[in-house]
């Protein structure tokens, strides 16, 4: 009899450890240097365990949320820090002078998140896959992190109407200076393209340098948007002056969820 409870009592625990996400006894070390594996990691819980040992300054999360390594931003690693990396699995976002800097580093596993010309699901997916090997008993997680994406996506598309005029910039505003660049088919605003038909900056690259002759040649009462991610300073405000705009929100523009959270923040302000 005793025997039997002894059985009964290892089969509950296994099943209370499987059900715990959490990563496998291999992963010793994780350093994120990518946007969207950060929020990922986050949003599951996955952010306190002991394996995470580093993130980057310019992560979406508040830095009371995390007691690991904060590290500067990818392209300013110093030598002395990739040798803090030996051991370990590093998620970076896809770029090639980061993937060089990366490989100088023996020792180091290296995880690439390339999130070019993906929806915002598709990003969310994307870093679950990547996650997904180095875990255990964390797909209730993840759904619940894909459902709450799905949410933002939904409440996003049913705010904006079809034809909606608006052009995205990456800054702020400063007069009526508008910033350099603009977001014209990426994450979000290549989603608004496709399923509302928004009218907005003519291209197909995902972002350009604007031209002060197509701006002018814009629809009346076109919105302009500056986006502006605070990073781990976690300020959220949203300011209108006319027809320009500036949303500042964590992570908006960070491929994924949180970017759909940005402009869901912003939609709602309309």
């Amino acid at each position: 009899m005793k025997t039997a409870l002894s059985l009964v009592a290892l089969w509950l625990l296994s099943l209370t450890c499987h059900a715990t996400c959490g990563f496998k006894p291999s992963v010793q070390k994780v350093v994120s240097l990518s946007g969207p594996i950060t929020v990922l990691l986050k949003e599951t819980g996955l952010l306190r365990a002991t394996a995470v040992k580093g993130i980057s300054i310019f992560s979406p999360i508040q830095k009371r949320d995390f007691r690991g390594t904060i590290y500067p931003g990818g392209l300013f690693l110093a030598r002395s820090t990739l040798a803090e990396f030996a051991g370990g699995v590093v998620f970076y976002d896809s770029g090639r002078e980061l993937r060089k800097i990366l490989m100088t580093q023996p020792g180091i596993r290296t995880i690439e998140v390339n999130s070019r010309d993906l929806l915002p699901l598709e990003v969310v997916d994307r870093s679950i896959d990547l996650l997904r090997g180095l875990t255990h008993g964390c797909e209730d997680g993840f759904k619940a992190f894909r459902d709450r994406a799905r949410g933002l996506q939904d409440e996003l598309l049913r705010s904006i109407p079809k034809g909606f005029k608006v052009v995205f910039f990456l800054g702020r505003f400063t007069g009526d200076r508008a910033p350099e660049l603009v977001m014209a088919n990426d994450g979000a605003v290549k989603l608004l393209r496709r399923e509302k038909g928004i009218a907005t900056y003519p291209s197909e690259l995902a972002y350009v340098n604007w031209s002060a002759r197509i701006l002018a040649s814009l629809p009346a009462k076109t919105l302009f948007v500056g986006l502006v991610d605070p990073s781990m300073d976690g300020e959220q405000r949203l300011v209108k002056s006319g027809e320009r705009w500036t949303v500042t929100f964590p992570g908006i523009l960070v491929p994924g969820s949180t970017q759909l959270a940005g402009l869901v923040y912003w939609v709602r302000g309309l």
